[in-house]
């Protein structure tokens, strides 16, 4: 019998990509999968809220496409670029209402927003405090609070009890996570860090995992050529205090993603895709195509990790 199912929905641009995941004990199904592109850019039309009517069109739309849905639980992913994504360092001696303040307040000095109350935010902890750690490390999403109700407006209708939102790059992390190193020791996975770059026409992102677990993550919108990619993610990893050489797997997914010549320059390992099947038990034939399959990382990622 299954225990649960969970499912994601996925806006870059104007195409919006869904996924539906169930588990069993350890097993996990891809129930759906799809997508669908619309006439307008959505991600615009939610920032700019000038076009109710399409925004309108866009949650019927959706409705049809996920009539039927068993998921308890919904989650909605968008990319760092269209959202105030940033990860902040939280003392352990806190309390909890002390540690949504901390966070609030962040939040409102990254967005420049003149309250914490005009934000809709979404945490999601990253490294919990271990040993003799101060601090635990959290990533925050923030969205203007008009921004949010727009987008909770998409998926009021849809037969879930739970809508909350993901970050791609986190996304990629669960899957890359899912499928770390099984025949490496815990010994090795805690040495050695895995980097997934998304690679998109707008923008680059990289997610930076250890041990299984999403560690950290980067994006920029300058990274559009193999040789920026493979500058930034260096640049990125200087910053996070990590070494490239200890970085043993390279993976690459979105529209963009293939051979990177630079890369493997600088790294001591070849780029290959990221296959969101990997780990799934069952998947329908159709969905089988490992190229096609890079674009549905980020939808299939969230929906697996509200399996977690």
């Amino acid at each position: 019998m299954t225990q649960s199912t969970t499912a994601a929905l996925h806006i870059r641009g104007s195409t919006i990509r869904y996924a539906e995941v169930a588990r069993e004990q350890e097993a996990r199904d891809l129930q759906r999968l799809g997508g669908q592109t619309f006439s307008f850019d959505v991600v615009r039309a939610l920032w700019q809220g000038e076009e109710t009517d399409a925004l309108d069109g866009v949650s019927e739309a959706l409705r049809g496409m996920l009539a039927g849905l068993d998921a308890g639980a919904l989650r909605v992913v968008v990319h760092p670029l269209d959202a105030f994504s940033f990860f902040t360092p939280i003392p352990a001696s806190l309390s909890e209402s002390e540690r949504r303040q901390h966070v609030t307040s962040q939040a409102a000095l990254v967005t420049g927003a003149r309250s914490p109350d005009t934000l809709a935010l979404s945490l999601q902890t990253v490294r919990p405090v271990e040993g003799h750690e101060a601090v635990e490390w959290v990533h925050v999403l923030a969205l203007p609070q008009g921004v949010g109700e727009r987008m909770d407006a998409l998926t009021d209708a849809l037969p879930v009890q739970t809508v909350t939102r993901m970050v791609s790059s986190e996304a990629a992390a669960r899957i890359v996570g899912h499928t770390e190193r099984p025949n490496a020791s815990a010994a090795e996975n805690e040495a050695t860090y895995s980097l997934a770059i998304g690679q998109y026409a707008t923008h680059t992102e990289y997610a930076l995992v250890r041990n299984g677990a999403w560690h950290h993550a980067h994006a920029t919108q300058e990274a559009r050529t193999a040789g920026n990619r493979a500058y930034y993610a260096v640049g990125f990893l200087n910053r996070v205090d990590v070494a490239a050489q200890d970085v043993d797997r390279l993976l690459v997914y979105g529209p963009e993603a293939g051979p990177e010549g630079p890369l493997e320059a600088v790294f001591d390992c070849s780029p290959t895709p990221l296959n969101p099947f990997d780990g799934l038990r069952r998947v329908p034939d159709r969905f089988e195509d490992r190229d096609q399959g890079t674009e549905y990382v980020p939808a299939i990622g969230a929906a697996s990790a509200g399996l977690d």
